[in-house]
């Protein structure tokens, strides 16, 4: 639990060495304290058009998945989960499709124009599915009949070797 007052020391910029300096305690503050530790936030991304536009992947340990932040209070829809095979083993290309999400989302939006979820879409070469999973879209990249095909010839994955 915290005090109503923190005493904070650590990280002042060097005119303050040495003082002490009191803090008050917001209201609010044991509770994003608890939702940041339970959330872990992974990443930010930020509109460059509109810098207010901002949603968030973090990780969601109760789902063991990841989860986007702020999609559905921007734009009224469903917001995206990754899981973490997926995520992990291509975080740049995930960040790089959630990114082209939210600008194709928010340019819909200055447009006066519906948005809606294409189930599949390609992006850079790769093909990409978002899965209905009740509240929740899943993005996976796609697999093509070829490649499932040697799969299940060989009982390994070809794009992973």
């Amino acid at each position: 639990m915290l005090s109503d007052n923190l005493l904070a020391t650590d990280k002042l910029p060097s005119h303050f060495s040495g003082k002490r300096v009191r803090i008050k305690k917001l209201k609010n503050l044991e509770i994003q304290e608890k939702e940041m530790s339970e959330n872990k936030t992974l990443l930010r991304l930020q509109n460059q058009e509109k810098p207010d536009q901002v949603v968030e992947l973090y990780w969601d340990g109760d789902r063991g998945r990841f989860i986007t932040r702020g999609l559905r209070h921007l734009f009224n829809v469903k917001e995206i989960f990754i899981t973490p095979e997926d995520f992990l083993a291509n975080l740049q290309e995930y960040a790089s499709v959630l990114y082209w999400l939210l600008e194709s989302m928010s340019t819909a939006d200055d447009l006066n124009l519906p948005f809606a979820y294409q189930d599949e879409f390609t992006l850079r070469g790769k093909t990409y599915r978002l899965l209905d999973e009740g509240n929740y879209k899943q993005l996976t990249e796609s697999t093509s009949l070829q490649e499932m095909g040697e799969v299940a010839e060989h009982g390994t994955d070809s794009r992973k070797s």
